[in-house]
């Protein structure tokens, strides 16, 4: 055997593949990359950027591959593979709470009384979800809301429309000139959104949204510790990346 053939032999018998690579799924005979410990670094500060903006965990790092990378990361890191599967978990949780406050709204339009053509359905339903969004998730759905809403002679319109108007997007177009009595008075109208909007805060879809980002903050705070503690940032655990060839 040439001397060649033996070195290389010799450095894939002892090549060094860290201990968390069980842990992580990975065989223990496929080597672990990346070789340079700045595309570690890169991957592990793309996880911390993940969590400080609420988002699931990005692995791509200098491998462009989710993948490699979060076997990469785990194989390293495996003590945090439990807590970054927690974490994803609930920014899934996080993101699809809204969805079921929009489509509650959709439905309850129609249970205040919010119904075309007086009202445009869909931007009652999204103004009031945008605004119970945010409230949810500042923890506000407790604290009472009067909403702003303008009402304003509509001067185009042959019939004589009063439009009303909510965050600046309309959002219902009132008859005033006929004598029709089934017209829907200004105020009246004002009443329906504002109760619509009340109810929507006790709703357990807002509640949902509320408890989703409390879950979120419980997580990412000793998520963030252990992305930045010394164990983590220093070069101890990526020099067992290299092989002995």
């Amino acid at each position: 055997m040439r001397a060649e053939e033996r070195r290389a032999r010799s450095g894939k018998a002892n090549a060094v593949y860290p201990e968390g690579c069980r842990l992580a799924g990975m065989a223990p005979t496929t080597p672990v990359e990346p070789r340079n410990p700045e595309d570690l670094e890169s991957i592990r500060c793309l996880v911390h950027a993940s969590i400080a903006l609420e988002t699931a965990c990005d692995y791509g790092g200098a491998l462009a591959d989710q993948a490699a990378g979060r076997r990469v990361f785990l194989a390293h890191w495996p003590e945090l593979a439990h807590p970054l599967a927690q974490w994803d978990s609930a920014v899934e949780r996080s993101r699809a709470a809204p969805a079921a406050l929009w489509a509650w709204l959709a439905v309850a339009c129609e249970t205040h009384d919010l119904t075309e053509p007086e009202f445009s359905v869909g931007s009652v339903v999204d103004q009031i979800a945008l605004l119970t969004l945010r409230r949810a998730r500042n923890w506000q759905l407790a604290t009472p809301h009067q909403l702003e809403i303008e009402a304003l002679e509509d001067r185009h319109a042959a019939a004589g429309l009063v439009a009303l108007y909510l965050k600046g997007q309309r959002i219902a177009s009132l008859a005033t000139k006929s004598n029709n009595a089934g017209n829907i008075r200004p105020g009246a109208a004002i009443d329906r959104v504002q109760h619509l909007f009340d109810s929507a805060q006790r709703s357990s879809q807002a509640q949902a949204i509320s408890d989703a980002r409390d879950r979120l903050l419980e997580l990412q705070g000793p998520l963030l510790s252990a992305l930045m503690s010394p164990d983590t940032t220093d070069g101890a655990r990526t020099c067992r990346l290299s092989n002995s060839a």
